[in-house]
């Protein structure tokens, strides 16, 4: 799936092979600690070693589910088809999800979702602001072009005036949005300003498509914008 190629894509299985062989032997345990999807265990069990891997997400958790119990494919695409078609307020889940991303497709001028908003970063412009000033260009895949120009492979254009009204709009009261989400966070000894120091990692989009996402799960989950 690209978009768990894109969070936490495979190691080197080389490099994982020969320093399972270098350090352990058939039936030794294998632990890692800062797990990634599952790869490393993965590779363990297929050579004969046991294997426990911790992961500090619930997306690269649900990656390991997937790597080490790899589920039938027909059943894992029939559940994320009845959770994009469950209700969220008028629409569904994959509409609701899918609006903020709306684009248009320069070859058919049919709209489509954007895989993703680019804002590009350079030089001292990007170490002295958190975020640039516009966003650049998209990423998308029009399944309406296949068999024309560019076809349904990942393409790249220029942004419309739309999709910049879009990339700038702020559909909530971030305020509330980051209130919201500061009650989800349990808060340590010594650390209060630790959780205001996590949400000021996100953009105000990032904090209101986040929310919209996790509804009632507690976790954090970052939009598509990347930069």
């Amino acid at each position: 799936m690209p978009f768990f190629d894109r969070l936490a894509p495979a190691p080197p299985p080389a490099l994982v092979a020969a320093r399972i062989e270098s350090h352990t032997g058939p039936g030794d345990v294998v632990l890692d600690i800062h797990g990634r999807g599952g790869w490393i265990a993965h590779a363990a069990i297929g050579r004969q070693r046991r294997a426990v891997s911790l992961e500090a997400s619930p997306l690269t958790r649900l990656l390991a589910e997937l790597v080490l119990r790899p589920p039938d494919l027909r059943h894992l695409d029939a559940a994320f088809q009845a959770m994009a078609a469950s209700p969220r307020r008028q629409s569904s889940l994959k509409n609701a999800v899918g609006e903020p991303f709306a684009t248009r497709c320069p070859t058919c001028e049919r709209m489509l979702v954007a895989d993703e908003i680019i804002w590009p970063a350079t030089g001292d412009e990007a170490a002295s602001t958190p975020e640039p000033a516009a966003a650049a260009r998209k990423h998308f895949r029009c399944p309406i072009c296949r068999g024309q120009r560019g076809g349904a492979d990942q393409r790249t254009a220029p942004l419309d005036d739309h999709d910049l009204a879009r990339a700038a709009e702020v559909p909530e009261d971030v305020s509330a949005v980051r209130d919201r989400l500061r009650e989800r966070f349990p808060v340590v000894d010594g650390g209060a300003a630790l959780v205001d120091s996590l949400l000021d990692l996100h953009t105000p989009r990032q904090l209101i498509d986040g929310q919209r996402l996790v509804g009632g799960s507690g976790g954090l989950v970052s939009e598509r914008h990347n930069r």
